[in-house]
């Protein structure tokens, strides 16, 4: 019991000492910011005169990611087309028309079972690519997809990799697919639904156990490969390699961030100096805080600024 006793009255005179080494100053409203003008280039330092000194400044330039309007949270409406891309070659082999491109809305996500794919209702996109004819990687073209978009549910991308019994019909070919993407426009531009990295293809395989697959993926690239026969066993197989879900209607970003320009242990900032990449028209916000256990105290300063071409 005294061991107990002891430490919570340690943590209690820790919590003490913090409330009294951070004192609230009052007189945060004392905290300004001003500039020399409102109007500025892109590529200009615009410099931004701070009086007063709070213990936390933050910065929130009112750029896309950045602006202080939504500190809680930016869900954005993705009404336009959904545009999807990728990159293609084939080599080695003779047999043909191996490769074809899908699509789901109604596909648990269930890659465990091969039974779970054929399930599904896929439907086939090919045609609305560019394939590969040679081991030169070419670019797909860009298809819109967004007529087989069905709201509120996502979309599952699907490369499917045939290989017919090579004694009969030829050695089958290897193809490799890169730079996977699924892109949509929005009210702050081109957003990435998914890519290479973000959409986890995975390679489904239809006879894993007697005719392993010998297809793999990778971050960057997936590899569609025939399987291993034999004379006596030579059977046709499946390769699948499916994303993970794509959410294709409106995007919860999360909340805008600021950045951070001064803290407790910080010495006084006169001025915080930031350079605009684009043109528009920019809400600058800095909040001030003054804070410790018991208390918080905050305010917040706002510009608008101009940054022309």
């Amino acid at each position: 019991m005294k061991i107990i006793h002891y430490s919570l009255l340690f943590l209690i005179l820790i919590l003490m000492s913090c409330s009294e080494a951070i004192e609230v100053d009052e007189n945060i409203e004392d905290f300004k910011v001003t500039t020399d003008s409102l109007t500025f280039k892109v590529g200009d330092m615009v410099s931004f005169k701070l009086e007063g000194n709070p213990g936390i400044i933050s910065f929130y330039s009112g750029e896309i990611g950045h602006n202080y309007a939504y500190r809680e949270g930016r869900v954005v409406t993705t009404e336009a087309a959904k545009t999807m891309s990728f990159k293609s070659s084939v080599q080695d082999g003779t047999q043909q028309d191996q490769l074809s491109v899908k699509i789901s809305t109604d596909f648990n996500g269930n890659l465990l079972d091969f039974a779970n794919v054929t399930a599904a209702n896929w439907t086939d996109i090919t045609d609305r690519f560019i394939l590969g004819t040679n081991s030169t990687f070419v670019a797909s073209g860009a298809a819109d997809i967004s007529d087989l978009a069905v709201e509120g549910k996502p979309v599952y991308i699907a490369f499917r990799y045939l290989t017919k019994p090579q004694g009969v019909n030829g050695t089958a070919q290897k193809w490799m697919i890169r730079n996977f993407s699924l892109t949509t426009e929005s009210e702050i531009g081109t957003l990435t639904l998914a890519d290479s990295k973000t959409a986890w293809f995975s390679i489904v395989d239809q006879i894993p156990d007697s005719i392993p697959s010998k297809s793999t993926v990778s971050s960057t690239t997936i590899t569609f490969q025939g399987n291993s026969f034999t004379e006596d066993d030579d059977p046709s197989s499946e390769d699948w390699a499916i994303s993970s879900a794509i959410h294709v209607g409106n995007i919860d970003l999360g909340p805008d961030r600021p950045v951070a320009v001064k803290g407790y242990s910080d010495v006084k900032q006169e001025s915080y100096s930031y350079v605009y990449t684009e043109p528009g028209v920019y809400d600058v916000c800095f909040v001030a805080l003054n804070t410790n256990i018991d208390q918080t105290l905050e305010v917040v300063r706002q510009i608008k600024i101009t940054i022309t071409e």
